[in-house]
């Protein structure tokens, strides 16, 4: 049903014609708001070194290495 609505609409746009708000576009923003610096935010996450606290496999316990990787994947 959708598709059928689809074609028989296909190569006949709607008509344009001016709606209450045509006239006067206004800024979001005013000139003298856009000269405020605005500075990128830079969190602490961005210097993180993960490989320092990646857990590693120990010959004595492979499998709680297993389920700390399974663990950290979901």
């Amino acid at each position: 049903m959708g598709m059928m609505m689809v074609d028989q609409g296909y190569d006949r746009p709607p008509e344009v014609r001016r709606d209450p708000f045509w006239e006067g576009t206004h800024p979001l923003y005013s000139e003298e708001t856009s000269r405020i610096p605005n500075h990128i935010q830079h969190g602490s996450v961005s210097q993180v070194n993960t490989e320092r606290d990646t857990p590693r496999q120990t010959q004595n316990e492979p499998m709680i290495y297993r389920f700390i990787l399974t663990a950290l994947k979901r």
